[in-house]
């Protein structure tokens, strides 16, 4: 019946790396994630990247059959070489009907001018018709909107698509988000 002293076990306290334990459900996904869709339809001509590919800023994915549109930029050209060739006529009609001074009427002067005035306007239209034509015909190609990775393809060569068609799903792979 005797009493007997109660154990206690000491430790020496030490400087150390503290951890601490979080377990939580999330995801990893990219901060920058966009669906490339063309802006004109069309029947895809080639697709030349595919799933998984890394590929840089303006880097080209796609193409979409563009013979009719390189129709219409040289329609667009030929038109406006024409209204060049006319301008440059107009003008030499009105240098001419000016050096003239008193010999011509003035109703004439007036309509050489007018008719150089006119001239101009028809290659200033056609000029706006011609840039219009490219710009459409640059559409025509699918390019990477920014260094990334094609996550998903989702069509193939021959398919026939339209703006709400999604080609890609690209996304900035080099910066994630941690979405718990």
């Amino acid at each position: 019946w005797e009493a007997k002293p109660i154990p206690v076990v000491t430790e020496r306290l030490q400087a150390g790396p503290v951890q601490r334990v979080l377990a939580i459900n999330g995801r990893i996904a990219p901060q920058m994630q966009v669906d490339i869709s063309p802006t004109v339809g069309g029947r895809l001509a080639s697709v030349l990247a595919k799933e998984g590919d890394v590929v840089k800023a303006h880097d080209l994915l796609a193409s979409l059959d563009d013979s009719q549109q390189r129709a219409a930029v040289r329609q667009a050209d030929a038109a406006l070489e024409g209204a060049r060739a006319t301008l440059q006529q107009a003008k030499i009609q009105f240098e001419r009907a000016k050096g003239l001074g008193d010999a011509i009427s003035r109703k004439d002067l007036d309509a050489a001018q007018l008719a150089a005035q006119t001239a101009q306007s028809d290659v200033d239209r056609l000029s706006a018709a011609q840039a219009q034509a490219l710009s459409v015909l640059a559409q025509y190609t699918i390019e990477a909107p920014f260094d990334g990775t094609v996550l998903v393809r989702g069509a193939d060569p021959g398919q026939v698509v339209s703006s709400a068609t999604v080609l890609f799903t690209f996304a900035d792979t080099a910066h994630l988000w941690v979405e718990a």
